[in-house]
């Protein structure tokens, strides 16, 4: 007796592929807001400082600078009147 194994072909079956994903997926993690307004608030404290900094070493143009910078930055500040009254 010989040990043979027999092996039938077997039809393949179909397989369908899908189709590509279209929609555009995001990597970076959404931030909440509180996130957003909290780095905000720490990016406009820094500004102040900065400002009151030129101001007390009478460096106006950087001053000037800043407080454009801060009025980009956050244009609805009301530290904006009150360093740029300095």
């Amino acid at each position: 007796m010989t040990n043979q194994l027999t092996v039938e072909p077997v039809e393949a079956a179909p397989v369908e592929i899908a189709p590509a994903i279209s929609e555009e997926v995001k990597l970076e993690p959404e931030r909440s807001q509180a996130f957003t307004d909290t780095r905000l608030s720490a990016q406009v404290a820094d500004k102040i400082q900065e400002i009151h900094f030129y101001i007390t070493q009478e460096m106006w143009e950087p001053a000037k600078s800043a407080i454009l910078d801060l009025t980009e930055l956050a244009p609805d500040a009301p530290e904006i009147t009150t360093v740029s009254r300095s």
